[in-house]
């Protein structure tokens, strides 16, 4: 069989106008299978459509809402699985958002009791969900203190992401088998993920485990130096230096590493004989060899093979706005970031605005194509009416002429006869006064 196949052609796929044919045509008592070949959909798709179907229509019987069910999204809105407060936190794309980080908000005060006079600490990370102005009025006015992580660091300051997810994991897999084995022949669904969790939860968030989270990340007891040089390994292939007008210049490739080791006179050997004179010393040339070593360079495994490091990042005209760790209820920050969102609005505003002068510019320009198209349409109708009329007024002209040409005719041959009469007459009248005369007979 060859492996390398490819189709000679893509069939495309069916239309919606095809399932709904067929999901009525099963409806109506034709097989699925059938339904499936007819309309030209696929079996399995249809089978499923169907299936979705009647649970809809289920549910309308029973008086529930459609939009409340699962129609391809994340949500699961029953009472059997979710409480009302954890039915008001569910989003359909499952991410937090800001609207959501309000409700957030929310259940901490309900559970919490916080006020200006007895305020709670809050840390979480720098994502802009959490950093809206509404959220931050809300804590400052509700004894809310939110700090935020420096960035790229809740690997190692996020107690959850520390000392409490890869327990918990572990712990649910064990409360997940603990089910099944408590339940032969039975698969765990939505339903039953409350239960197993609470298991998992339950042996991970005790007071000692959440003890154990602050002090782990250095929160508290406050401890600067929990984290040593080792931890900042990561953090070298990407360091980039202060990047200057002098280092931007290109730069000359070194020489040889021969060239660049200077050579070492370690020692001179001679077979030179010394003189047993007195007098001055002279040195005299030899023929004797010498030798002179050279120090090797001290190679080590970096220069061989370096370590990996990240290219030099280029310059973009639009420079990223760098973050820090803040306190986002403390006044400069609340003024800074309620500066920045009315910015913000007014911008979008600005740009709203732009695109609605561009829509009605382009709207005009069509408005004015459109009059010029009937414009010209208009000049070409009568340029085309009066051609027409001309024609129509030469025609008529023609054929008036042509009549009065055949009335000129008919009379001009009227005329010749009538002549042609009296000219005989005439003749007839010099004949018989000249030949015949009263009471001749003419035989």
């Amino acid at each position: 069989m060859v492996r390398n196949y490819k189709r000679k052609r893509i069939e495309p796929a069916p239309s919606e106008n095809n399932y709904a044919n067929a999901i009525q045509a099963v409806a109506g008592g034709m097989g699925l299978r059938k339904a499936a070949a007819v309309y030209g959909v696929k079996h399995n798709t249809l089978f499923y459509r169907i299936k979705t179907t009647e649970s809809k229509v289920a549910a309308e019987e029973r008086g529930e809402t459609v939009a409340n069910r699962l129609e391809y999204s994340s949500i699961y809105s029953t009472s059997q699985v979710f409480t009302t407060t954890e039915e008001e936190l569910l989003v359909k794309s499952g991410w937090m958002t800001k609207e959501l980080f309000m409700k957030v908000l929310l259940h901490i005060k309900l559970h919490t009791n916080c006020s200006p006079g007895s305020p709670i600490l809050i840390i979480m990370d720098n994502h802009e969900t959490y950093c809206s102005l509404e959220a931050i009025l809300y804590a400052k006015e509700n004894g809310m203190v939110l700090l935020t992580f420096p960035p790229h660091t809740s690997h190692r300051l996020q107690p959850l992401d520390v000392t409490v997810y890869s327990p918990f994991k572990s712990r649910y897999a064990v409360a997940l088998n603990d089910w099944i084995i408590s339940n032969p022949g039975k698969a765990a669904t939505i339903r039953d993920l409350a239960m197993i969790v609470n298991v998992a939860y339950q042996s991970t968030f005790t007071i000692k485990n959440i003890i154990e989270w602050f002090r782990k990340t250095g929160i508290w007891p406050l401890n600067k130096l929990i984290f040593s040089d080792n931890d900042y390994d990561c953090a070298f292939v990407t360091d980039q230096s202060e990047v200057t007008e002098l280092q931007t210049e290109k730069r000359t490739p070194p020489d040889n590493i021969e060239n660049q080791t200077p050579n070492i006179r370690l020692a001179t050997m001679s077979n030179e004989t010394p003189s047993t004179s007195k007098g001055m010393l002279l040195d005299t040339p030899t023929n004797s060899p010498s030798v002179n070593c050279i120090a090797p360079p001290h190679v080590t495994p970096e220069d061989i093979r370096p370590l990996p490091k990240a290219p030099i990042r280029k310059q973009s005209v639009l420079k990223r706005k760098t973050i820090r760790s803040r306190l986002l209820t403390e006044s400069p920050e609340k003024n800074k970031i309620e500066e920045e969102t009315v910015n913000r609005e007014r911008k979008k505003k600005l740009v709203e605005e732009r695109k609605l002068r561009k829509d009605l510019l382009l709207l005009n320009k069509r408005l004015n194509r459109e009059r010029k198209k009937k414009l010209v349409e208009e000049r070409k109708l009568r340029k085309d009416l009066l051609l027409l009329n001309k024609r129509l007024k030469a025609k008529t002209d023609y054929e008036g002429s042509s009549e009065e040409s055949e009335i000129e005719m008919v009379y001009a041959e009227s005329d010749g006869s009538l002549s042609f009469c009296e000219e005989s007459t005439s003749e007839d009248d010099t004949s018989s006064g000249t030949e015949f005369l009263i009471g001749d007979y003419v035989s």
